[in-house]
């Protein structure tokens, strides 16, 4: 049985947000800038991102010279998935204030992002750089930058600055993690995942990725594992049940990597690689018309290795 395991997805959850927040003269008097600002800022904290918009769209009648509410409006923005509107607004924000760095590194990031666009990307983290060289965020974004330009040396250079600066932030072990799966070096990969879990064992996806490259060593006891941490945290992830499934198969325990593999086609019935293995499965336990049926689903869904 060839089971294909899906790897780690390299920008899930790789991108960090971040806003200078500084006050106008004025806080707390209402129909002012600031007012309509920090109204904003109450709203973007509790992931309220279009009202947030639509306050510091009240912030920028009043004042449209208010270079901070343009970033935070950008943010609020790359919330609702309005990347080209973002980024004009970051845009506006540079525009005012040149050597605003926090601009610089969220324009960077949802030109990453939303467009895929890394060299932009890349270069808009390195202004951020250029500006503020000790900021650990800054760093992590033009390593995720480089992620998506596939030029992973780079990006894990830019994650040990990162560490280095603020040694006590996940993101960037967890994406140093990515980048050292991508050059299939998975046991480093498995070292970075380890130490992105001591600072915020609640993450899923950790958990998941350290699965994986666990999984392409052949420990697959330790990957199930991995795996069950990560559906403990969210039972919907399907990238953990899927390769649990893997894991279960590679052991030769056939039927539980079928259960794991329907699971996934329930979360995603589109799933074809969840197909192409549930056909693998079902032809193990001799269930060859079952299997040919699934292998057929996952051709039809553009797998063209099913068979």
């Amino acid at each position: 049985m060839t089971i294909r395991i899906r790897g780690v997805v390299l920008w899930t959850g790789a991108l960090l947000i971040i806003c200078l927040i500084c006050c106008q003269p004025g806080l707390g008097q209402k129909d002012t800038a600031s007012y309509w600002f920090e109204k904003g800022n109450s709203l973007l904290e509790s992931g309220s991102y279009e009202q947030a918009a639509d306050a510091y769209e009240e912030a920028l009648k009043i004042d449209e010279s208010f270079p901070e509410a343009w970033a935070a409006r950008g943010i609020a923005l790359v919330g609702m998935d309005e990347y080209e509107d973002a980024i004009g607004c970051f845009d506006q924000a540079l525009d005012l204030n040149p050597s605003y760095a926090e601009a610089w590194n969220n324009k960077g990031l949802a030109l990453a992002r939303g467009f895929g666009r890394y060299d932009e990307a890349l270069q808009a983290c390195e202004e951020a750089i250029k500006i503020r060289p000790n900021e650990s965020d800054f760093w992590n974004g033009k390593g995720v930058a480089s992620i998506g330009l596939e030029r992973y040396e780079e990006a894990i250079e830019a994650f040990d600055q990162s560490i280095l600066l603020k040694s006590t932030d996940a993101l960037p072990w967890k994406n140093k993690g990515n980048a050292l799966d991508a050059l299939q070096r998975y046991d480093e990969a498995v070292l970075a995942y380890d130490a992105a879990l001591g600072i915020d064992p609640e993450d899923a996806e950790s958990w998941c990725n350290k699965g994986i490259d666990l999984l392409y060593g052949g420990k697959c006891e330790e990957a199930i594992e991995c795996f069950n941490r990560a559906l403990d945290l969210n039972p919907n992830y399907i990238e953990a049940t899927f390769n649990k499934g893997n894991a279960l198969g590679l052991q030769g325990k056939y039927g539980p990597a079928l259960e794991e593999f329907e699971k996934a086609i329930k979360l995603d019935p589109d799933f074809s690689e969840a197909w192409n293995n549930k056909g693998l499965a079902l032809r193990e336990l001799g269930r060859e018309s079952e299997a040919v049926d699934a292998l057929s689903k996952a051709r039809e869904l553009g797998n063209r290795e099913g068979n």
